[in-house]
Order: C-alpha cells, then sequence, then structure tokens
C-alpha cells in the first residue's frame, strides 16, 4: 500500500496515468470517464481517480504545487505500477 497516496494498492492503476498539478483538474478530466472511482483517501494536494475513457482504464492524479510533493507522487504512482 502507498504511504501518500493513502488506500492506493498495487492494481488500482489504469494502463494510464496523467499527472497534473491542480487537484480540481482531476476532477475536470475524470469528467470525461465512465466508471469513475477515487481509489486514494484524498488529502492534501493528492487526488486521484481511476476510469474508462475510449475503452481503456486510465488514472489521473494530482500533485499540487512544487517539486517536493511532485516527486512523493510520481514515486509512490511508479512503485504501485511495478509491485
Amino acid at each position: 500500500m502507498s504511504i501518500h497516496l493513502k488506500g492506493l494498492k498495487p492494481g488500482d492503476l489504469g494502463e494510464v496515468t496523467l499527472i497534473v498539478g491542480d487537484p480540481g483538474r482531476v476532477e475536470l478530466i475524470s469528467s470525461l470517464f465512465t466508471n469513475v472511482e477515487s481509489v486514494v483517501d484524498t488529502s492534501r494536494e493528492f487526488v486521484l481517480y481511476v476510469g474508462e475513457y475510449q475503452g481503456r482504464r486510465v488514472s489521473v492524479c494530482s500533485t499540487g504545487i512544487g517539486v517536493g510533493s511532485t516527486e512523493i507522487a510520481i514515486t509512490e504512482l511508479w512503485r504501485m505500477m511495478h509491485k
């Protein structure tokens, strides 16, 4: 299980993951998905939704502002994709 993206487990992510800074963009982008679900207990800047877009399972995750939180998000996502 992820430390900072609380609730995220291996297998939760889509085959494609989009990374955005602003958590508001996660909701905007995921509004284009079908079968949308939130897989992270939202805390601070990290918001992650997974759904289907044109027949593919897709994730979108926010990082917030700055390189520190971006590094955390990318590291946690990478770990979940490679377990």
